[in-house]
Formats: C-alpha cells, sequence, structure tokens
C-alpha cells in the first residue's frame, strides 16, 4: 500500500476497514477500488450553491450517465468562490470546465485528464474555489459481476453501508482529488479544493479535508429565481462517529 492511500484511510478515520477489506478480498485485495459510503463521512453545514450554468451540466451529467455510454466516468472541474450570506459563508459554484482527454474517451471507461484544460482551471484567477468531480453512471449487470463490491459479503456491506457500485467513492476517486490538492498547495495558488462525485440518481457527494479528516457537505442546493431547490445528500449515519472533527475552511 502506498503513502497516498494510506494518507487517505487515514482520513477516513474508521480502523477496521483495511483489515475487514483484505479479510473479504484476500489475494485479490486492490485498495484502490475499495469502496466508500458518503454515509461513512461525517456532514459539514456549510451552504453550497449551484447556479443556473452550472445546474445545466449537472443535468446534462445525470442525463448521460443513464445513458448506453453510462459507465464511462467524466473527470470536471466546477469553479466558484466562497460569499458571505447573512454573515453565514455560502460557496456558490458558478462555471463547469471539462477536463476529460477526447483521445481516451474512444477506449477507457475512466476517462484520462487533460492536463492543460485541468491547469487552465487551476490557474483561473476569477475563483477561489476548485471542485474536482467525476460522474458515476449506471453499471450493466456484467460489469456489476467483476466489480469488487460484488465479491464483498453482506455482513460487510451492512456494516460500512456499502451500496450498488454507482453510489460509492472508489478510494483511487479520493487518490485523484489528493493529487489535485497537493498540485494547488505546491505550487501556491491559494485556493479552497473540494472533490464531488454525481450519481445517476442526481444524489451528489461534495466533501473537503478538513485537519486530516474528511467531512462531507449535506446542504446541496440549486439557485432557482429567490428560491433554493435542494438537491439528494446520502446523510452521515452516527455508526461511524468516532470523534469529534474541528472545522477547517478549504483544503
Amino acid at each position: 500500500m502506498n503513502q497516498s492511500i494510506q494518507n487517505i484511510l487515514n482520513h477516513l478515520n474508521q480502523p477496521s476497514l483495511v483489515d475487514d477489506y483484505k479479510r473479504e478480498l484476500g489475494s485479490r485485495c486492490d485498495y484502490s477500488h475499495l469502496p466508500i459510503a458518503p454515509s461513512m463521512i461525517p456532514d459539514d453545514q456549510t451552504l453550497v450553491l449551484l447556479n443556473k450554468d452550472v445546474k445545466r451540466d449537472y443535468d446534462l451529467l445525470v442525463g448521460l450517465s443513464n445513458h448506453e455510454l453510462a459507465s464511462i466516468e467524466y473527470p470536471f472541474v466546477i469553479l466558484g468562490n466562497r460569499q458571505e450570506v447573512d454573515h453565514n459563508s455560502v460557496i456558490l459554484l458558478e462555471k463547469f470546465v471539462y477536463c476529460y482527454d477526447i483521445e481516451s474517451t474512444l477506449s477507457s471507461r475512466k476517462v484520462d485528464i487533460d492536463p492543460f484544460k485541468l491547469l487552465d482551471a487551476l490557474t483561473d484567477p476569477n475563483y477561489d474555489v476548485i471542485v474536482w468531480g467525476r460522474t458515476h453512471g449506471t453499471l450493466s449487470e456484467e460489469e456489476k459481476k467483476d466489480s469488487s463490491v460484488s465479491r464483498l459479503s453482506l455482513d460487510y456491506r451492512e456494516k460500512y453501508n456499502i451500496r450498488e457500485d454507482e453510489f460509492n467513492i472508489r478510494l483511487d476517486e479520493l487518490d485523484e482529488y489528493s493529487m489535485i490538492v497537493d498540485t494547488v498547495e505546491n505550487q501556491d495558488f491559494g485556493k479552497e479544493v473540494y472533490q464531488i462525485t454525481i450519481m445517476p440518481t442526481g444524489e451528489v457527494a461534495m466533501l473537503g479535508s478538513f485537519d486530516s479528516q474528511y467531512q462531507k457537505f449535506e446542504n446541496i442546493g440549486v439557485v432557482t429565481g429567490d428560491d433554493i431547490r435542494t438537491l439528494p445528500v446520502d446523510n452521515f449515519d452516527p455508526k461511524f462517529a468516532t470523534q469529534n472533527v474541528k472545522n477547517k475552511r478549504g483544503k
């Protein structure tokens, strides 16, 4: 297990997870495919809002995740800014940037990242919030049979709230997020960095790393005129609570 994967597992703060997963899969254990239930990650109360442009792209990706190309996982960035609204700190997401390599879409389920598109997004001076994301599409029955989730026992899935493949966050996706965070920090871009997964039902899991622990935003909405429409989020299950996590903005 490399150090990056170990750090991610430490951020989850569930010591039994590693041993249980290895016990389940034995020699076939690949920690990069370890499924993580959004309900395992404690909630952050900060309000996150999508403007109409981001909502349009969100709807497009939800539609694609239920199409015949559903299994293709598109990488993207959502850019935004932190604002004060009624004396409360709010994250407003304002611009979608698709960061996939067009060539890789022809041959790969997990589409490669175009580093030039990604760098342009990370360095955009108009935004101080970066949200790294991927879509999850509905898997075919054949794909589900070959997945790591299909090899997990019912007891394990119930213990860790593991659902169908497309409704979990894979550990390799958190590894990608860690890569984006490291890039922003090493280049001193001075931006807050988060991660988001869009599920085929429209459910979203947006999280960040706070004081070396993950927390997930439970209040995500869409601005529609004077109203805010809530997007579905899988709330934290208190059975995973092991300690209180001090909130820290941004990375």
